[in-house]
This record gives structure tokens, sequence and C-alpha cells, in this order.
């Protein structure tokens, strides 16, 4: 992943499920999955930022994973500019809604999305024998 960044500006890259959370917790179609979330990137390199624990412990990515169900799933990047570090509330953050996340992130009014990037992934149906 990489980007054209401003200089003095920090960056923060959410890896996001918008559609497939329904399948896992039915009682709220508004509930998003977390794949992982990078904040305080400077400039353009992911190592200077820190990943932050989404509920599976800290430090952790969750690759694309399409559960055991031919439903589609939309893979969404997001990334945000900002000027001040973001300092997260503490406690457990997956189950939630996008906008309750933001939140959560403690986001300042200078955060604004500069780019997305989404894919699908879909597993075909296995064909009887």
């Amino acid at each position: 992943i990489s980007w054209s960044a401003t200089a003095g500006k920090k960056y923060t890259l959410i890896f996001i499920d918008f559609f497939s959370s329904s399948q896992f917790w039915p009682d709220n179609n508004l509930k998003v999955f977390l794949h992982g979330t990078v904040i305080n990137v400077e400039g353009n390199d992911l190592s200077t930022g820190k990943v932050l624990d989404i509920g599976f412990g800290e430090n952790f990515y969750f690759a694309p994973a399409n559960p055991d169900t031919t439903a589609a799933n939309h893979y969404a990047f997001l990334l945000y500019e900002h000027e001040q570090a973001l300092q997260p509330k503490s406690g457990e953050i997956q189950k939630s809604t996008f906008a309750e996340y933001i939140q959560w992130l403690n986001v300042l009014s200078d955060f604004k999305l500069v780019a997305m990037n989404w894919f699908k992934v879909q597993l075909k149906s296995v064909l009887a024998r």
C-alpha cells in the first residue's frame, strides 16, 4: 500500500468489511467487521504507525477471509489524513457501527478521508461430484 503524503501530516489506514457483518451479528446489519487499523502514520511509511488492537490482540491484522458462505464480502481500505496524533479510547471496539468506530478513534475535526480503494471476494459454490 502506498500513497502520496503531505509533509507534516499524519495518516490513518482502516481496513474494513462493510457488508459481511450481518452474517456474524444478524441482530444488527449496521455493524462492520474491522480487519485492521494503523494510526498516526508519518508520511507514507506504515512502519511508523501503531497497529491497533481491534479485539484480536495487539498488532493484529485480520486478512480477507470469506466465511463459509457464497455471499460476497466487500473490503475497503480507507486512508485518512490528520495533523494531530489520534489517541483512541480504551476497550474492545470490534462489534460496532462505523460511526461508533470513528468516535472510538477519538478523531478531531481535521480528520479527513483522502483515499479509498475496495475489492470484492465471493466464493463459488461447491459443485456436486
